[in-house]
């Protein structure tokens, strides 16, 4: 009999019968959830409305290396996101000629069931977590390095307005990404911003970089003003804590 087969010991949905048995059940999950790559071939045939993506951040593709591993060719989704050629009851209205993933794909094997996304439970009486994930006072003695896998490679902060854009190149990326940062403090500029990075290098410890920026901008530099700046790089992946050393 067609339907649905609970195997709660690994944590797997079964679906029994064929694709059109089982369509009303799952609702063409296999064509929602997730992107349907091409290969090169099936991608320059020019018989798909497809894509060409960046995996790191799924921004559009403009590298011409051809030995990119973070690049993928995928049918282009619909406004809800799931592939463009499904239609209003659930089918495929390219079948015939549909990509060789779709045609080797099965899902008798199973189905994983992930794990429910609720809303967060709050303890009264607790704080929130920082969204950089860093304490809540920042000691002189705390030491940062640059994230491995990112790197800074210019900012620029618009006057007038709490935030900053970054430009940041990932490990093994082609082309660099654009995180927006918002910033608590008004003090902090391009330059500002650069040079701290430059700083925290693994080699100084908090104290010293700022007993630096200060020397450099006229003890004009607040506490707080480099406070931000450190949370600003931590929120973005650009720099992560070390354990503390010695001066």
């Amino acid at each position: 009999m067609n339907g649905l087969t609970l195997d709660g010991k690994n944590g797997l949905l079964y679906l029994s019968g064929s694709c059109g048995e089982v369509r009303d059940l799952c609702q063409a999950l296999c064509c929602r959830r997730w992107s349907i790559p091409l290969t090169k071939e099936e991608y320059q045939s020019g018989r798909f409305t497809a894509e060409k993506i960046c995996t790191a951040d799924n921004s559009p593709c403009g590298g011409i290396s051809d030995d990119c591993k973070q690049r993928l060719f995928r049918l282009k989704p619909g406004s809800d996101n799931a592939c463009s050629y499904l239609s209003a009851e659930n089918k495929c209205r390219i079948y015939e000629q549909r990509p060789q993933v779709c045609k080797k794909f099965s899902c008798a094997d199973g189905w994983t069931i992930g794990p429910i996304r609720g809303k967060p439970v709050e303890t009264p009486g607790t704080a929130p977590d920082n969204r950089d994930g860093l304490p809540g006072n920042l000691s002189d003695d705390l030491v940062f390095e640059h994230h491995p896998f990112f790197k800074l490679k210019t900012v620029f902060c618009a006057p007038g307005t709490p935030e900053a854009v970054l430009v940041i190149k990932p490990a093994g990326k082609c082309c660099v990404v654009s995180n927006r940062a918002a910033l608590a403090d008004d003090g902090i500029t391009e330059a500002l911003l650069v040079r701290s990075y430059a700083l925290i290098n693994g080699t100084y410890s908090l104290g010293a970089i700022e007993t630096i920026l200060r020397r450099e901008n006229g003890q004009s530099l607040s506490k707080r003003t480099f406070s931000e700046m450190v949370r600003a790089l931590a929120r973005n992946r650009l720099i992560i804590l070390k354990p503390a050393f010695p001066l």
